[in-house]
């Protein structure tokens, strides 16, 4: 527990996570189980869309990071002092993404309230029915210079501690929960961070 306790006032006193997001809305003009067609015209594969968002009349698109401070001290823990504070601090990063897309769903909502609309759980890039693909779109649309993250040409993100998703608005909106988005990943048999 005394090197977490390290690790944690680390970030605490080093000021190593600092989350950011981009988002933007768009009016769906099509939505297939073939594609969704935005009202500019951007086109994106709509069989996850489709089957999770039968009636979504907008789509939000958001881009977050937690920054690449926090990457940085782990590649040095990890390549020359302590790796176990390197991957301990990896987690605390992996769990600062995660408490920032739940931030900026919950804003999303927010908004979707103000418009009358509710909105669903987020889904991502390279989910089954959501080819990766998908996250060049994303960074085609938003403005994620804005907040420093780049897309790589196999389509990484970086820095690394960041994530993108999409959330469909409508009248009436389905949500799901980690878990059940866990389920119908290809790969929740092998997976160390399923949610049963």
């Amino acid at each position: 527990m005394e090197q977490f306790d390290l690790a944690m006032a680390m970030v605490k006193n080093q000021d190593l996570i600092h989350g950011q997001a981009v988002t933007l809305v768009q009016e769906i003009s099509t939505l297939s189980n073939e594609e969704v067609i935005l009202i500019n015209g951007s086109r994106m594969p709509g069989e996850r869309i489709y089957k999770l968002m039968p009636h979504a009349t907008h789509l939000v698109l958001a881009i977050g990071t937690i920054g690449n401070a926090l990457e940085t001290l782990v590649r040095k823990f990890i390549r020359e002092d302590n790796p176990s504070i390197g991957i301990m601090l990896d987690g605390i990063g992996s769990a600062a993404v995660d408490c920032l897309l739940e931030e900026t769903s919950h804003r999303i909502s927010t908004m979707a309230d103000d418009m009358g609309l509710m909105s669903s759980s987020p889904i991502s890039p390279g989910m089954p029915g959501l080819p990766l693909e998908t996250q060049q779109i994303l960074f085609n649309l938003l403005p994620a210079d804005a907040i420093d993250v780049r897309l790589t040409s196999s389509r990484m993100m970086i820095p690394f501690k960041s994530s993108s998703m999409i959330i469909g608005l409508a009248k009436e909106m389905p949500r799901w929960s980690k878990e059940e988005v866990c389920k119908k990943c290809h790969l929740f048999m092998h997976c160390r961070y399923k949610k049963e």
